[in-house]
C-alpha cells in the first residue's frame, strides 16, 4: 500500500530480495517431503487449505498433487501421503499408484473422512465441518473469526494425533525448535534454500481483528541433521552450529526481523570458478559454480551478480542470475571502438567471491544508410484520410 508509510521499507526490502535471488530461487524445486493428494471428484479446496496450515505448523512442507501428477510418477522422493476427504469412486489406477507408493516404504495418513477402501494409517480424527471453517476469508483484516477457528482448533483437537502420527515417518534435514516458526525448503542435487518465517502470533485472549497480520518477537532454533553446512543467505556469513540432540542446532533472533533464508550445503563452499565461451562476435556463454575442498565444483545452481564493464567503469549490462556447472547464460557484447576493452565481473552472492576477465569487444559496424520505406506523401495522405483523431 503505497499510502501506508510502515509499508514501504517492508516492501523495498522484498524487492531487493527477490531482484536479486529471485533466479536462484526459481530455479530450486521444493523439498519433497508431504505430498497432499487433490482428487477433483472430492476437492472442497477449504478442507486443503487446514491441511497444508498443519503440516506447515509441524514444519513437515506439503505439496498437493492430483491425479495426474500421481500416475506421472510425483509421489517419488516424497515421505508422506496425505490425504483427507477422499470418498468412493477413485479411479483403481491412482489407487493402485498409492499402493505402489506405499510398497515402496512411503507412509500413507489419513482422515476419519475417508472411505474405508481408501489405504492409509487413520489419523483419529476427521478435517469436517468441525474443524474446516465455512468461510474463505483469511486474508482480509476482519476475517478474525475464520483464522480464530483454524489455529484453535488446530492446538486443541489437530495437534496431538498429527504429532503422534509424524514420529514414525523419517525428518527433513531441516526444521526449527516450535511451532511458531515455520520453515519453507527448497532443495537441488546437493544443497537446500530454506525459508523461514516467524509466525508468533498474538494470544487468542487478546481481542482483535488483525491478529494474522503481526507477529511476536521470538528466539528459535533452527535444527539442521549431521552433515550439512549452513550460511545466512541475506547476510553472507557462516553460521556456527551446536550440537544438539540428533544433529546441529542454529540460534535465530527474531526480535528485529520477521524471516531468514538460509543456504545448506552437503560440501563447505569454499570458493567460485567460472569460464567462458565465445558464441559469436556479440554474445559469449558463461559458466560459473561453487567449489568446495579445491576445485571441486557443487552440482546446484547458486546466486550470481554479473556486470560488463567497459575502460571506464561504464555498466554495459549487469544481471542476477542462477548459474551452476550446468546452468550457463549468454551474456551479450557490445560493440566498442578499436582498442577499448571489457570487463566481465562475476561475484557470487553466496560467499561474495569475485571473478573477472578481460573481452573483446564486438567490433563495431558501419552506420547504415536511412530509407524512407513509406514516405512522406503516403504518409500525409493517410493522415488527412483519418476521420478521428491521430496519436
Amino acid at each position: 500500500n503505497p499510502e501506508d508509510p510502515y509499508s514501504r521499507g517492508e516492501d523495498e526490502a522484498l524487492l531487493r530480495i527477490f531482484q536479486r535471488f529471485g533466479s536462484y530461487f526459481t530455479s530450486l524445486d521444493p523439498l519433497p517431503d508431504v505430498a497432499v493428494y487433490f482428487s477433483p471428484l472430492h476437492p472442497w479446496p477449504q478442507q486443503k487449505s487446514v491441511v497444508l496450515h498443519d503440516l506447515a505448523r509441524l514444519r513437515r512442507p506439503g505439496m498437493l498433487v492430483s491425479q495426474e501428477d500421481v500416475l506421472a510418477g510425483r509421489l517419488a522422493g516424497c515421505k508422506v501421503l496425505f490425504i483427507a476427504g477422499l470418498g468412493e469412486g477413485e479411479p483403481k489406477v491412482v489407487l493402485d499408484a498409492f499402493g505402489q507408493f506405499e510398497s515402496k516404504g512411503g507412509i500413507i495418513l489419513k482422515d476419519k473422512t475417508c472411505a474405508a477402501s481408501v489405504p492409509g494409517k487413520d489419523l483419529g480424527f476427521a478435517y469436517d465441518k468441525d474443524q474446516v471453517h465455512d468461510g474463505w476469508g483469511l486474508a482480509w483484516p476482519n476475517g478474525e473469526w475464520e483464522f480464530a477457528h483454524l489455529w484453535t482448533n488446530y492446538q486443541q483437537t489437530r495437534e496431538k494425533p498429527l504429532l503422534q502420527a509424524f514420529a514414525a515417518v523419517p525428518a527433513i534435514p531441516v526444521s526449527t525448535s516450535d511451532r511458531e516458526v515455520l520453515i519453507s525448503p527448497l532443495a537441488g542435487k546437493e544443497s537446500i534454500c530454506c525459508f523461514v518465517m516467524n509466525a508468533t502470533y498474538v494470544p487468542m485472549s487478546v481481542e482483535g481483528k488483525w491478529r494474522q497480520h503481526a507477529a511476536l518477537p521470538r528466539r528459535a532454533d533452527l535444527l539442521v541433521q549431521e552433515g550439512w553446512h549452513v550460511r545466512d543467505l541475506l547476510s553472507g556469513k557462516a553460521c556456527k552450529l551446536e550440537r544438539a540432540a540428533g544433529g546441529n542446532r542454529f540460534a535465530m533472533d527474531f526480535t528485529r526481523a520477521e524471516g531468514a533464508i538460509y543456504i545448506l550445503t552437503k560440501r563447505e563452499p569454499t570458493a567460485a570458478a567460472m569460464k567462458t565461451e565465445r558464441t559469436g562476435s556479440t554474445s559469449l556463454r558463461l559458466t560459473a559454480w561453487l567449489t568446495a575442498g579445491g576445485d571441486q565444483a557443487i552440482a546446484d545452481p547458486m546466486p550470481f551478480e554479473v556486470t560488463l564493464e567497459g575502460p571506464d567503469k561504464t555498466t554495459y549490462y549487469r544481471k542476477f542470475a542462477s548459474l551452476g556447472p550446468d546452468k550457463p547464460m549468454e551474456v551479450p557484447v557490445p560493440a566498442l571502438e578499436k582498442g577499448a576493452a571489457l570487463t566481465l565481473v562475476v561475484r557470487d552472492l553466496v560467499l561474495g567471491t569475485v571473478n573477472s576477465r578481460t573481452i573483446d569487444p564486438a567490433a563495431p559496424q558501419g552506420t547504415a544508410e536511412v530509407e524512407d520505406v513509406v514516405g512522406r506523401d503516403s504518409i500525409r495522405d493517410f493522415l488527412t484520410k483519418r476521420k478521428g483523431n491521430v496519436t
